[in-house]
């Protein structure tokens, strides 16, 4: 699928801008053709100079799946992933590629928490019993639904699985990522946001997403996949967007190169008309990043004021902010 996606004006890239202690700044990149999120952090590790292990992960898509379950998750993946339109209350023209990323783009900016504030928000997570991705993913869907058509009750987004059994994948398996779809509504509460997640996880949709996206589209003609692939990212938004939370990869470094190091690790995904909100989080010597891609497609402008929306969504909600 993804050798297909140059056709369709994709930006395929994923990767980190990097800010040094040098007071340098640059932009590492993999092609998400051969690297999703956990691989591409390993490998802008490798080419930041640093020696590092990703933590052992279990290779879910290996799991004890019985074939008399596997009705169930179809039918599941069926509801889940069916065709939909997001409304968006305004759009704008865009002709030809989203560019490569470059960190002054005005539709990109991310939240820098210092150690301090990252350490409160996660430890309130802990004590709350949710996940940190559940938390801001319900603050930034709270923060863009105002972008979407008055009277819509219903804001699915795709939140990614991993699939490998090792964080820094073999080559075979440096795209070893399938996802599920949450329907977030307007008033749900960020227990309520993970509950979901769980209860989807628990589902496996995420495994039948896996065959279609990658092991179907692997065994088609181009002459076959192209038409559907050109139809679904032209046709509208299958969602939202996606936000992920790729762990602290600073825990992952066995030792750092000499001289300079990197001050703040900030990711960001793929840009496409299916997927235009993307966030990627990494925690990076204490300190948690979230950034914000927002595709041309449904805003024109800076992102700025989205960001800071968000940064006191979250805050307000962790007590940082009186309410």
């Amino acid at each position: 699928m993804f050798a297909l996606l140059d056709r369709l004006e994709v930006d395929v890239d994923v990767g980190a801008v990097l800010r040094w202690s040098d007071g340098t700044e640059e932009v590492v990149r993999a092609d998400h053709r051969g690297h999703d999120g956990l691989s591409a952090a390993a490998l802008l590790l490798d080419a930041a100079g640093y020696t590092a292990r990703a933590p052992e992960r279990r290779l879910l898509v290996d799991g004890d799946v019985r074939w008399r379950d596997w009705p169930a998750i179809w039918r599941r993946f069926q509801v889940d992933f069916r065709d939909r339109q997001v409304p968006w209350r305004e759009t704008f023209p865009v002709e030809g590629r989203v560019p490569p990323l470059r960190p002054d783009d005005p539709g990109f900016g991310w939240i820098e928490w210092d150690a301090e504030t990252s350490r409160h928000i996660l430890d309130t997570c802990r004590a709350r019993g949710i996940s940190l991705n559940a938390l801001l993913l319900w603050g930034l869907n709270r923060t863009v639904m105002p972008l979407v058509a008055e009277g819509e009750t219903s804001f699915p987004w795709i939140m990614p699985v991993d699939l490998r059994r090792r964080g820094r994948a073999d080559a075979a398996e440096t795209v070893a990522t399938s996802g599920v779809m949450l329907d977030l509504g307007a008033a749900h509460l960020p227990e309520e946001v993970h509950a979901q997640l769980v209860e989807k996880v628990l589902g496996r949709s995420y495994l039948a997403y896996w065959f279609v996206t990658e092991r179907l589209t692997r065994r088609l003609p181009p002459q076959v996949l192209w038409p559907l692939l050109r139809d679904k990212e032209l046709g509208g938004n299958r969602c939202m967007g996606g936000c992920t939370y790729l762990g602290d990869l600073s825990a992952w470094v066995e030792r750092a190169p000499e001289g300079r190091r990197i001050e703040t690790a900030v990711g960001f995904n793929l840009l496409s008309r299916q997927f235009p909100v993307q966030s990627v989080g990494f925690r990076w010597e204490g300190k948690l990043t979230f950034s914000l891609r927002m595709h041309p497609l449904i805003w024109a402008g800076d992102a700025s004021p989205l960001i800071e929306e968000w940064r006191e969504t979250v805050e307000s909600e962790v007590g940082l902010h009186p309410r």
